[in-house]
């Protein structure tokens, strides 16, 4: 699907693309999640609240999106994943303005349960630009994106991952999915994803984004026994983004 965003055309892989190697990783059936996909398409009131938050933002270049698909595929699975596990917690390393976030906390809304604890820390150093994100808008704070009427599922940790990880995941005691999206080292995804495994309950999921960064998802996935499995909302010439799933062996409630 051509998206243009920032004066550039982008060709990023349909959302149906995915919906069968979500369907195996989550082991429910596609039509399941063709449900879920559909309903996110009719949220109308969730569209115009990202479409309000992002208006009169100059990063955004006064874009107005006209369908949710516009805003990744990676933003769509994580929708899709919320509604399809029903997690009662969730834990994210990485928020940045909250579009991802945002979709999580809406499938947790229209789940009627869940908590989303986000880690961050805004891009500031050089080495963290240079892995590809951007700086935040100015004066705006992590997650600022994320509709008000949303908010009641999540918690914010201002602090480094290194610190912070341990002390949640200890206080949480099992989880049902992590998601890595922060420092993309191979030192940092290596330490995030080691880590929370021992804290994922059996069938719950550790989604790792941007796994095209470097080893560390196909050393940690190969160590664990394989059977991940591999999103991508861009694998192109100009452009690859690439998304890790693995299940945790056992049933998933």
């Amino acid at each position: 699907m051509p998206i243009q965003f920032d004066g550039r055309v982008e060709i990023q892989e349909p959302v149906e693309r995915c919906l069968p190697i979500l369907a195996a990783a989550c082991q429910r059936p596609r039509s399941e999640l063709e449900a879920y996909w559909n309903e996110l398409q009719e949220d109308a009131e969730f569209l115009a609240a990202i479409n309000q938050a992002v208006q009169d933002v100059p990063e955004f270049s006064g874009k107005q999106f006209q369908h949710l698909s516009e805003l990744r595929p990676y933003r769509c699975m994580l929708y899709i994943l919320t509604r399809t596990v029903r997690p009662g917690i969730f834990i994210e390393t990485g928020v940045h303005n909250g579009l991802g976030s945002s979709f999580t906390l809406l499938a947790m809304k229209r789940n009627g349960t869940g908590m989303l604890h986000s880690i961050d820390l805004p891009p500031v150093e050089e080495a963290m630009l240079d892995q590809g994100n951007r700086r935040m808008p100015e004066g705006r704070p992590s997650g600022w994106i994320i509709p008000e009427y949303l908010r009641s599922h999540h918690r914010l940790y201002m602090a480094p991952a290194q610190t912070q990880l341990p002390k949640l995941l200890a206080e949480c005691g099992e989880i049902d999915i992590f998601l890595h999206d922060s420092d993309h080292t191979y030192q940092h995804m290596v330490f995030e994803m080691g880590l929370s495994w021992d804290y994922i309950r059996p069938g719950g999921l550790l989604v790792c984004d941007n796994i095209e960064a470097n080893d560390a998802w196909s050393d940690f996935e190969r160590g664990m026994g394989g059977g991940g499995h591999i999103i991508a909302s861009f694998d192109t010439p100009t452009r690859v983004w690439k998304h890790g799933l693995l299940r945790k062996r056992g049933p998933l409630a």
